[in-house]
């Protein structure tokens, strides 16, 4: 009767912890299921964060850096041109007042103050999926604690990942608003330069003009020092710029109806030449050209294609010249040049 008694107890106490065992297992499970949602959820922030600073604030950032340097590099010629043509100017007539003393603000010590923003190498971490093992509750529930700690630890580690991107998106951010502002301040000390220098270029270019037509005979000696006998002018001025073209913008080019109507006009106006179908040539031709501001195509050329048949590049480049406009580029609300890079697929039924 006794022995009864103690298997029944036992028979108890196992079937209880069995069920607090099932019990906790279920709720283990349970955990896990929001915890692998919140890595998701974690996961997903950082993506978009680290999209937006890779195609959005890191070209703003860099465009504004290498337009900085574009302005340094005219604020420096302009003042250079400015001080030959008022310096030969003064020689022939009275002096020029000086230029207006301006202080643009150091862009570089704005930056200065962000050092590092890019320079974070923290990478997001993730934990790689875990089938859950076909085993004794008791095992398979230290199984799911031992992944559930391990997903906290990853999922703290990339919490602080995560905000740190934030941060530096904000700051980037930020940064990039002040140095619009200070390029503005830039680009109107440049158009001032430039104004200037067109009042001392044009009076420096009527007398060199009067000196050129009317010989160097009625004019004091300082005349003959200053202008060159060679006919070259000694007027300094700016030459115009060429646009840069890019290869990253906001709005890429776009041929007129997408890439299902550019492939219907390239199927229609590319000829095959009939050597590539005596020599049996199939593959690809790639072609390199720019789309202007006004949507022109310009700059065409074969980057790879078939050296044995040079009828097939030149009809590579006669069709994509003759592309009607497309939509331009767009870059912080303008249009611009864009690099474009083409396949043409030569086929031979």
């Amino acid at each position: 009767m006794k022995s009864y008694i103690l298997f029944f107890l036992a028979l108890c106490c196992l079937s209880v912890s069995f069920g607090q065992a099932k019990k906790k297992n279920e709720h283990l499970k349970m955990e896990l299921n929001a915890r692998l949602k919140q890595n998701d959820s974690l996961q997903s922030v950082y993506g978009s964060e680290l999209r937006k600073l890779e195609d959005s604030i890191k070209k703003r950032y860099f465009g504004l850096l290498a337009s900085f340097s574009r302005h340094e590099t005219s604020i420096s010629d302009l003042t250079y041109y400015i001080q030959e043509n008022q310096g030969n100017l003064s020689r022939l007539k009275e002096p020029f007042s000086p230029l207006e003393e301006t202080r643009l603000p150091d862009y570089r010590f704005t930056i200065g103050l962000r050092k590092g923003l890019l320079m974070e190498s923290n990478e997001y971490e993730s934990v790689p999926l875990r089938r859950i093992p076909d085993d004794k509750l008791k095992r398979q529930n230290q199984f799911l604690e031992k992944y559930i700690r391990e997903l906290d630890s990853v999922f703290l580690l990339n919490v602080r990942t995560v905000k740190g991107l934030i941060f530096t998106n904000r700051e980037l951010e930020s940064l990039c608003e002040i140095l619009k502002e200070q390029g503005v301040e830039y680009e109107t000390y440049i158009e001032y330069l430039k104004t200037e220098n067109t009042k001392v270029a044009n009076q420096l270019r009527e007398l060199e003009q009067n000196f050129r037509l009317k010989g160097p005979g009625i004019f004091p000696t300082v005349y003959q020092e200053v202008f060159t006998k060679s006919g070259e002018s000694i007027v300094k001025e700016l030459p115009k710029a060429e646009t840069p073209i890019y290869d990253l913008v906001d709005e890429v080019a776009e041929f007129p109806g997408g890439n299902t109507a550019m492939s219907k006009y390239l199927g229609s106006n590319f000829h095959i030449p009939e050597i590539a179908r005596e020599l049996g040539l199939s593959g690809k031709i790639y072609v390199k050209f720019v789309i202007m501001e006004d949507g022109t195509v310009s700059y065409v050329k074969v980057e790879r294609g078939f050296s044995d048949c040079p009828e097939c590049m030149q009809e590579a480049i006669r069709v994509i010249q003759s592309m009607p406009k497309w939509k331009p580029a767009m870059l912080n609300g303008k249009p611009v040049k864009m690099a474009y890079r083409l396949p043409i697929t030569i086929h031979l039924d």
